[in-house]
């Protein structure tokens, strides 16, 4: 059993590092120039996140107050997730910015929607159903 654990551990912590190299090759490549945005990433940068939260609350149907209450139902969180990742791994945004669209919430929960976003994405159909749609109505509408 312990064995087990310590495999899971290990596998872990190498999936761990996957993603932060991968995140650090995004990184230079874009320093250098080698990436260019995408015409949503502009789009969306032009229009600041907060406009762009409000356009993702009309798409689903809620109000910006909504999104910003404290509730952690699961329908409103994935929604406030959506929006943490377009804005900080796409366009650049800061956790305490997007922090501050999403109700005033610190860095610190931005940090997990990105973290709660790499456990669900690949794993939960639900969520991934959810990101995957969400994704193309982004790129369809801010152009």
């Amino acid at each position: 059993m312990e064995n087990r654990e310590s495999k899971l551990q290990a596998l872990e912590a190498a999936e761990e590092n996957v993603r932060y190299w991968q995140a650090e090759v995004r990184r230079l490549n874009y320093e250098l120039g080698k990436v260019q945005n995408e015409p949503h990433v502009d789009a969306i940068t032009k229009i600041g996140v907060k406009k762009f939260a409000e356009k993702v609350c009309e798409k689903y149907g809620i109000t910006y107050e909504q999104f910003r209450h404290k509730s952690r139902v699961r329908p409103l969180v994935d929604i406030r997730t959506l929006v943490a990742v377009v804005a900080v791994r796409h366009c650049r945004y800061t956790l305490s910015q997007v922090g501050a669209v999403c109700g005033g919430r610190d860095h610190t929960t931005i940090l997990n929607y990105l973290e709660r976003h790499d456990n669900f994405y690949p794993r939960d159909w639900d969520y991934t159903s959810l990101y995957k749609q969400f994704e193309k109505w982004v790129k369809e509408t801010f152009v």
